[in-house]
């Protein structure tokens, strides 16, 4: 059955549209507004320009800051969210831009070497099945990348591996958390402990609430002779576990960042 010019042009027209979806999907990841680009202008102004968190957490091997570069809340949450469970591989490049902001002022503030690593926290293998990729080794390669392109000396590590399968984080106590992350996360094979030894890292996770995750990469670490300098996120939330209350969180662009409170 042969078609109609319309018919044929509505084919091209849809089959166009459903290309460009797969490119970028037509809306916003942060508000759900139809625009072209991965984060609408108000959004990626958020993003940009969002209250950050600098706070510390506890590991095994003492205290270590943790640098986010906004609050997860509004739409950096839901950019996040899209990210890693709706496919929104497109809004990658900015939220590994708001990574490496976090990155830098750790730098500036003097915690790093003139060298150093980004250990990405891995992603629960069944996780990666479903999404087709490591969200956040995917953010700690492109925030290398564009560290390199500011003059860094860095590139990923990604030597941290499950020791055993962990539960979803989403819903459980801060008690469970610890639970679930304690010893879940190794430097498994000899050439990434040898890689790691006596060299400093940075530990990489796309958000930091109770600090369990990180922690545990802490220890994970440590224990192959790393020295861990700071934790980064994306986005974290305002106060972690533990510590005294108060104070002002700082902003996380340059000296005047700073840390308080001790998870």
């Amino acid at each position: 059955m042969s078609m109609g010019l319309s018919s044929v042009a509505d084919v091209v027209r849809d089959s166009a549209r459903a290309a460009l979806d797969l490119v970028a999907p037509g809306t916003c990841a942060g508000c759900g507004l139809h625009v072209s680009t991965p984060l609408c202008e108000s959004c990626a102004r958020q993003l940009r320009a969002a209250n950050p968190v600098a706070r510390w957490i506890s590991t095994s091997a003492g205290p270590v800051p943790v640098f986010a570069a906004a609050q997860y809340e509004g739409s950096v949450r839901a950019a996040l969210i899209a990210y890693k469970e709706r496919g929104r591989r497109d809004v990658g490049a900015q939220l590994a831009s708001a990574l490496t902001r976090a990155v830098s002022t750790a730098a500036t503030a003097g915690l790093l070497a003139s060298s150093w690593l980004l250990a990405p926290v891995p992603s629960r293998r069944d996780a990666v099945r479903e999404r087709g990729y490591d969200a956040v080794s995917l953010l700690a390669t492109r925030a290398a990348r564009q560290l390199r392109g500011r003059g860094f000396d860095t590139k990923p590590a990604a030597v941290l591996r499950q020791a055993r399968p962990v539960g979803d984080q989403a819903g459980l106590s801060i008690s469970r958390r610890r639970s679930n992350m304690s010893g879940a996360l190794v430097v498994s094979a000899q050439r990434d402990r040898d890689l790691v030894a006596g060299r400093v890292l940075v530990v990489v996770d796309d958000i930091v609430t109770t600090g369990a995750t990180a922690a545990d990469a802490c220890r994970a670490l440590d224990e192959c002779g790393a020295i861990v300098a700071a934790v980064v996120a994306v986005a974290g939330t305002p106060r972690l576990t533990g510590g005294p209350k108060g104070g002002a969180l700082g902003r996380l662009d340059g000296a005047n960042a700073f840390a308080i409170g001790l998870g």
